[in-house]
């Protein structure tokens, strides 16, 4: 009686995995421990476009995968199937890996293969053409920014460097022979150029992070944190500004870009300060996981400066947004949507805390690996 009642149970057990197989919105598959197909579902099938004949359960993955470079289902196997073959069987079972592909239909594909203990291989494939046609929007929307860029760089900048050049001769030379407001008026032009100027080098900064990114590369944050300390020399001697850099670990990222990071939070902790105090910021980290269990970490920088009220703790990560007015702090309001951009092109967040009169805290969470 126990028998029958666990080979029933078995039974039904078996028939809800099916069924949830059957189901599922993504293609699935199970090879066994020698890499024959034991069972897959009709999404899995309609990747094959057609050829479903070939996933026949106890063909070998390499049966299945030569009938279907004889069929032309696999573009990037086209002219070199051996070579193709030899590299994909190489690769196969030894880690989970994640394989994306275009089918000969136009949609794509990424194919997730996870290897189990016993040696069998469970495949997922997901149809991502989707998200390869806003990959594409992107390309166009980083090709619309080169050319901002350049624009920026060259054609917008050459006219300003014109009128803040005459600013100068006609102060130089003619300096004497204006009234007073003749004065005013020359010093109003040259400052408005010199903000104008800084605002367009903000701007190509910010269209440059994503279009001109450097190569990733493993980076220490602690040296990073010291080298931009040490560039911030003459500001911290005039403030009397006190920074204590933590133990900070190494990770993947664009140097460059970790350096412009580091500059705008701790040239922002100093210049952001309470009038008539030194201002002190703490640079610390901690490890912890991203998402489903990534490795990360969170670097933290907390000053003791105005603070800010906690109500604007998005609009701060916006362009041009300016919580006080330019006689108070300089600036252009692009220094933080700057941060969050390069944050975001090494996959992490960035997130503020503050309240009016407490300091403010910038917290980077960034995975250790690319």
């Amino acid at each position: 009686s126990q028998r029958l009642e666990a080979e029933a149970a078995r039974q039904r057990a078996e028939e809800m995995l099916n069924s949830a197989i059957v189901s599922m919105s993504e293609g699935f598959a199970l090879y066994d421990s020698e890499d024959r197909l034991v069972i897959c579902n009709d999404k899995y099938r309609d990747f094959y476009l057609g050829n479903a004949d070939i996933l026949v359960p106890g063909n070998s993955f390499e049966t299945i995968c030569r009938k279907a470079m004889e069929r032309g289902i696999i573009a990037s196997a086209v002219g070199r199937e051996e070579e193709w073959l030899t590299e994909r069987l190489a690769a196969r079972g030894k880690a989970p890996a994640s394989i994306e592909r275009e089918l000969t239909d136009g949609r794509w594909v990424v194919i997730h293969e996870s290897p189990l203990e016993d040696g069998s291989i469970v495949t997922i494939t997901t149809e991502v053409t989707d998200m390869k046609a806003r990959e594409g929007e992107l390309r166009r929307s980083n090709d619309e920014l080169e050319k901002f860029a350049y624009i920026a760089s060259h054609d917008l900048q050459e006219p300003l460097r014109k009128v803040q050049a005459f600013g100068d001769r006609l102060k130089s030379r003619f300096a004497d022979d204006l009234p007073p407001d003749g004065q005013l008026y020359v010093e109003r032009m040259q400052a408005s150029s010199a903000r104008m100027q800084t605002l367009i080098q903000d701007l190509l900064e910010f269209s440059r992070i994503t279009t001109s990114g450097g190569r990733f590369e493993v980076v220490n944050l602690a040296e990073i944190a010291q080298e931009v300390e040490a560039d911030l020399e003459v500001l911290i001697a005039e403030t009397g500004a006190e920074i204590s850099i933590g133990g900070l670990p190494e990770i993947e990222a664009d140097a460059g870009q970790m350096r412009q990071l580091f500059q705008n939070l701790m040239a922002n902790a100093v210049k952001f300060r309470k009038p008539g105090q030194a201002p002190t910021l703490s640079i610390t980290s901690r490890e912890l996981q991203i998402g489903a269990g990534t490795p990360g970490v969170e670097v933290s920088f907390s000053d003791d400066g105005i603070g800010f009220d906690p109500k604007f703790t998005e609009r701060i990560f916006e362009m041009f947004q300016r919580l006080h007015g330019r006689d108070a702090y300089e600036g252009t309001g692009v220094g933080l949507a700057i941060c969050r951009k390069i944050v975001e092109r090494h996959g992490g967040t960035i997130i503020a805390s503050s309240a009016p009169g407490e300091g403010a805290t910038f917290n980077i969470v960034l995975p250790l690996k690319r």
